[in-house]
């Protein structure tokens, strides 16, 4: 593999398991493998390096959200599909957890960040409408507002998870959602 693609892996690595923060050129050129002075051949800072990283992994979610939500059942199936995906709960999500970060926050790295989100939120509320088309929601609720339910329960399930050490707390209330959606049939 290419010494850039690798330093991006690693960085992807990083960015997951300690941060933006924490992820020192040092840390990337130890985790590629790469020598000390292809970090600044390829990438004009941590920031760039970052910013790939995070297009990279927000191209990947992205696909993988679209796959579920756009693909085969019926649009409730596709939701509960999307809500009970199987997810490394204590590691945080991989966009979500940077946004804690005070540089991330104040970089040209929450753009990417924002764009997943909305791009994630506009899918679920499409399938929400869909749901709401064929009669398996009610049409009274708003999809919006459903939508953003959805992504708050996932987000919030990383952040408990990891607080207090539990795998299963993402799972548990992304159940008790799907639930509640089935109590939402007309």
């Amino acid at each position: 593999m290419p010494t850039k693609q690798n330093l991006i892996n690693a960085a992807r690595e990083l960015l997951w398991e300690v941060g933006y923060e924490s992820m020192s050129p040092a840390l990337v050129l130890q985790r590629s493998g790469a020598g000390k002075g292809s970090f600044y051949h390829h990438f004009t800072s941590k920031e760039n390096l970052a910013h790939t990283a995070i297009i990279e992994i927000q191209d990947e979610l992205n696909h993988l959200t679209e796959t579920i939500l756009q693909g085969s059942g019926s649009p409730l199936d596709r939701i509960r599909k999307f809500l009970l995906l199987e997810r490394q709960a204590l590691m945080g999500c991989r966009l979500g957890r940077l946004v804690n970060e005070r540089s991330v926050i104040e970089s040209s790295l929450l753009g990417p960040i924002t764009e997943y989100f909305n791009r994630s939120q506009a899918l679920i509320e499409t399938v929400i409408q869909q749901a709401q088309a064929e009669g398996e929601l009610k049409q009274s609720i708003d999809s919006k507002a459903l939508s953003l339910l959805i992504l708050t329960t996932i987000q919030g399930g990383f952040v408990l998870s990891k607080a207090v050490q539990d795998n299963e707390i993402l799972p548990t209330i992304a159940t008790a959602l799907d639930e509640l959606l089935n109590s939402q049939k007309p």
